[in-house]
Order: C-alpha cells, then sequence, then structure tokens
C-alpha cells in the first residue's frame, strides 16, 4: 500500500472516531436529562418523561401549541353589575325636599299673574289644591271673567328657599322665601316676600296638596 492510501485511511479512521465520541455525547447528555427545547411562547420545558403535559404552567399563561390564550376575567367594579349597569336605583328625594319642591313651585306659580292673562296661575294650579283650596279658585276664576278690561299690572314671583315650619303626617307648613316683581303700567318696583304654605293629605301615603298660601313682608 502506497503512501497516498495509507494517508486516506489515516484520515477516515480519524473522522469515524470523532463522529463517535459525538453520538456517544449527545446520547449520555439525553438519558442524564440535561438536554431541553424551546415553546413558541418562551416557556422551557425539559424532555422528563415524567411530565405528561409541559404545556400546563401553573398560574396560567399559554395553552398547547396552537390554541389561544386563556383569557382572564375582570371582576365587576364596586357599583356596576356584570352587564354593566349600575347596581341599585339611584336614591329618591327625601319627604321634605319633596316638600320645599313643591312649595316654591306652587309659590312662584300662584303669586304670578297678570291682566293679559288674569286666570292662567289659577287653571294650571288646580290639581295640586285641596278640596277647599280649588272651591275658591274656581270661583276666583269665574269672579275674575267678568272684571272689565284695565290698566296693564303684573306680578311676577320667584321662589328663593324654603323652610318647613311644622309638620305631621298630614299637615305642614312651609316658608317660602321670594322675590316678587310688581308693574304697574310703566312703573316697576321689587319686593321680597314671604309665602307660608300650608300643605294637607289624606293620610300618610298620599300626595301633598296645597290648602292655603299668605304672604308677608320679608322684614329686613
Amino acid at each position: 500500500m502506497d503512501a497516498g492510501a495509507l494517508k486516506k485511511v489515516a484520515v477516515y479512521t480519524l473522522v469515524g472516531v470523532v463522529v463517535t465520541i459525538i453520538i456517544v455525547f449527545i446520547v449520555s447528555a439525553v438519558r442524564q436529562q440535561k438536554f431541553s427545547f424551546h415553546l413558541p411562547f418562551g416557556k422551557s420545558v425539559e424532555t422528563n418523561p415524567s411530565i405528561e403535559n409541559p404545556h400546563s404552567i401553573i398560574g396560567g399563561g399559554a395553552g398547547p401549541v396552537g390554541e389561544a390564550p386563556t383569557p382572564v376575567q375582570a371582576l365587576p367594579q364596586q357599583g356596576t353589575s356584570t352587564s354593566g349597569g349600575r347596581t341599585g336605583a339611584p336614591p329618591k328625594d327625601s319627604a321634605e325636599l319633596q316638600m320645599k319642591r313643591l312649595s316654591i313651585d306652587f309659590a312662584s306659580r300662584f303669586g304670578s299673574f297678570s291682566t293679559d292673562s288674569r286666570n292662567q296661575n289659577l287653571e294650571q294650579l288646580l290639581g295640586s289644591m285641596s278640596a277647599s283650596l280649588r272651591t275658591w279658585a274656581i270661583a276666583k276664576i269665574s269672579q275674575n271673567q267678568k272684571i272689565a278690561d284695565e290698566a296693564f299690572q303684573s306680578v311676577r314671583t320667584r321662589g328663593l328657599s324654603a323652610k318647613v315650619i311644622d309638620q305631621n303626617s298630614t299637615h305642614a307648613n312651609v316658608e317660602v322665601q321670594a322675590q316678587r316683581e310688581y308693574t304697574e303700567g310703566a312703573a316697576t318696583h321689587i319686593a321680597y316676600e314671604i309665602a307660608t304654605v300650608e300643605l294637607t293629605r289624606a293620610n300618610a301615603g298620599a300626595p301633598w296638596l296645597v290648602n292655603s298660601v299668605s304672604w308677608k313682608p320679608k322684614q329686613p
């Protein structure tokens, strides 16, 4: 055998030895469970045959390859329902606040009138009057219809605030502070007055009705 052939045999033998060493190293590493691979979601899992499902990660996260991540359900905010609405109805106005609003509105409209629409204020308020006050108002409307036209006069009333003076289950008195603008012809002046609005109702569950309204000047 010549020198060239011997050289080729030596090279092939050396390559075979190197390949054999690499194969032995890889097999040894696998057996010692030191070889690992990486999942697409950035989690590395060791090739331990005792792990039945390497994708089950405590605390949630991505599922098996090809499945979407498990969504996290948000807790409803305080005061809202799971459907997005508010929990519970808004609080109703207190009984005292309702009485004050009724008294301010009634005094403002009852105390506003003019010769151009002399009965409008009374006609609009008939449904808020007690039986006795309604009887008086109907008679007043009939009386005003018989009065001949005269120089223009008007009173514009604006309720400013209210205070409950006394109250029980079926009766109450409310004081309304009001600003009243009096006009006669071309002359106008403003006065501040107090209306005492008497409220009444048939029983504790019935709506309040106005039984009377009386006016007095506000003391300086």
